[in-house]
């Protein structure tokens, strides 16, 4: 049986050999052409995206050009990840006090009407936009701003109904349902066509940099989205 000292030596004594075949190996690749060839190629593509990189200016151009669309998309998921999933989730079908009233159990509620409904929902309405575009680019800004009325909407549901100070318009489940449906279907909706607009209303050229733009307006849009839920629970819990 091989001893634990001899098996370390030999491991030992082994390593060098195997180092100094790798860097003989590394060193016959360096010189031929094949290597050669393909490191430059690799040093000329990584220099053209760099050079393709959009400066300052062409940022500024392509926003002009689509900052509606570019609006758009922060509009939508700031007010998709506002409500979507803390304030949804925290909505019970009861109010303070009063026991449990919907066909759905305790336990499943959020999982159903909030996640299943919201996920299911915002799938077929970026389906939808695959097939149907409107309203047109020009015009999209308009139903997509008006989608802020869901913030208040689902304040007035039974959010956070054990802190609330705030009073309850709509007690029936099927108000928070159904405006959850109608939320998560444009939210998939609004946002595809105006991730689909955007790169077509500008020039060619900027077309590259107005994806870019979208893809920032998004992010942007969703962090400023979870960072007015403590605002939004604030105000339900203070303004009676």
């Amino acid at each position: 049986m091989l001893q634990p000292a001899s098996f370390t030596s030999r491991i030992g004594g082994y390593t060098p050999t195997f180092l100094t075949s790798d860097m003989s190996t590394l060193s016959e690749y360096s010189i031929q052409d094949f290597y050669k060839y393909y490191i430059d190629k690799g040093n000329r593509a990584r220099a053209a995206e760099h050079a393709t990189r959009p400066s300052l200016k062409q940022f500024s151009e392509a926003f002009k050009g689509c900052w509606q669309q570019l609006v758009s998309v922060f509009l939508v998921f700031f007010v998709t990840l506002a409500v979507f999933p803390a304030v949804l989730a925290g909505t019970t079908p009861n109010g303070k006090g009063e026991p449990w009233n919907s066909a759905i159990p305790r336990e499943l509620y959020p999982g159903i009407t909030v996640f299943l409904n919201f996920n299911l929902m915002a799938a077929i309405g970026s389906t939808t936009a695959n097939f149907v575009q409107f309203p047109g680019p020009k015009l999209l800004i308009y139903p997509v701003a008006a989608r802020l009325l869901f913030i208040p909407y689902f304040m007035l549901c039974n959010y956070n109904v054990e802190d609330r100070i705030m009073p309850v318009w709509f007690k029936n489940e099927w108000f928070f349902i159904l405006g959850n449906v109608l939320m998560a279907f444009t939210s998939g909706y609004f946002s595809s066509l105006a991730m689909m607009y955007a790169p077509r209303v500008v020039q060619s050229s900027y077309a590259k940099t107005a994806g870019m733009a979208g893809a920032l307006f998004l992010i942007t849009g969703i962090m400023c989205g979870v960072a007015f839920v403590p605002v939004i629970t604030a105000m339900v819990n203070n303004i009676g």
